[in-house]
């Protein structure tokens, strides 16, 4: 299990808030099916959940998936490319790639795919690490760039936003 965190929603400059707060500017006062890809434990899903949301999710790593199938209403164990070309039809009124898309090997391709399961009002959440981060040009004013296990500079990030 990599990531995992507590949703506070009164932490306002944080991208899980940010997200959370996205969601349900859209939800118009109506229960929303959302597709999480990369749910991990599905500790953000089951704060929609909460709500009356219907959250799907889908992750890649099979331990930490078998806990979001506690949480959340279905998880797709594998890549979101393979949950994309199985499941063709299906509709979301919103997918959230929440810090995911910097894993991708081509996330421009699966953006573009997500549009197509989306329903016609739906919409995509999504947020990045920020690789402008104070802390990162500190770090390249030292001459250093140094990757590690989770973070901005998370060694499996493919590309940097």
């Amino acid at each position: 299990m990599k990531y995992e965190a507590t949703i506070n929603l009164s932490k306002k400059n944080n991208s899980h808030t940010l997200a959370f707060e996205e969601v349900l500017r859209h939800r118009d006062g109506r229960k929303l099916k959302i597709l999480e890809v990369g749910c991990s434990t599905g500790y953000f899903g089951a704060a929609l959940g909460e709500l009356g949301h219907e959250v799907w999710g889908v992750e890649p790593h099979k331990e930490t998936s078998q806990k979001a199938k506690d949480v959340l209403h279905k998880v797709y164990v594998g890549f979101v490319e393979d949950f994309f070309s199985r499941n063709e039809g299906m509709r979301f009124d919103v997918i959230i790639f929440g810090d995911v898309i910097e894993h991708l090997v081509d996330s421009v391709s699966v953006l573009k795919k997500s549009i197509n399961f989306l329903n016609f009002d739906g919409i995509v959440v999504a947020s990045v690490p920020n690789v402008a981060h104070i802390a990162i040009r500190a770090m390249m004013l030292e001459g250093r760039w140094e990757y590690s296990d989770l973070g901005i500079l998370d060694r499996t990030h493919l590309r940097f936003y």
